[in-house]
């Protein structure tokens, strides 16, 4: 979280929400208007990567608003305001990594197919940015907790047979029980 995020949120805690809201332009302070500068001041992008459209502002007009309204210059912190909203743009069309639970269920038709929600591990957006090794690292986490997680088979109903970790797509990394690789899956 780079310094205008954190600026962002440090002169909004000392100010009323509805306060800035009127700075910005809001005439009356409504509940979807404080929702969203709610949603706002809580994400580490300041809400670039939203689709939120309120007929006054969109992502990049609210976040600029919201800096006047703090008395942040918005030329001066444009750059950074278009490097979070490039970031979010690459994030929105970026492969977004996942991990598939195979049990080796009897009647799964194609035990790749992202077909059950329970089947799924997802990753917070941006994992993609890490290396490829520093991925297998918090993977190999995931495993350790999601296997060692009683409560996790009783919801399965069935025994991991193995993890397949799609790094990209129609690429996988396979791993045991144990969060060792044993091999590699790609989609021909």
């Amino acid at each position: 979280m780079g310094w205008l995020v954190q600026e962002v949120r440090r002169r909004a805690a000392d100010m009323d929400l509805a306060l800035i809201l009127r700075r910005m332009g809001y005439s009356s302070v409504r509940q979807e208007a404080l929702a969203r500068l709610d949603v706002v001041l809580a994400c580490d992008r300041l809400g670039l990567g939203t689709t939120w459209f309120d007929f006054r502002f969109d992502g990049l007009g609210f976040a600029e608003s919201l800096c006047q309204a703090l008395g942040i210059d918005v030329d001066e912190q444009r750059p950074e305001l278009e490097s979070l909203a490039n970031q979010c743009f690459d994030d929105r069309w970026a492969f977004q990594p996942w991990l598939l639970v195979d049990t080796g269920a009897a009647g799964r038709v194609a035990p790749l197919e992202r077909s059950e929600a329970r089947y799924q591990i997802g990753f917070p957006v941006g994992f993609w940015r890490l290396s490829l090794v520093e991925q297998l690292a918090s993977v190999r986490q995931v495993i350790r907790e999601h296997s060692g997680d009683a409560i996790k088979e009783a919801a399965l109903g069935e025994a991991v047979q193995r993890y397949l970790y799609f790094y990209d797509d129609g690429q996988a990394i396979i791993f045991s029980p144990r969060a060792e690789i044993v091999g590699e899956y790609r989609v021909s």
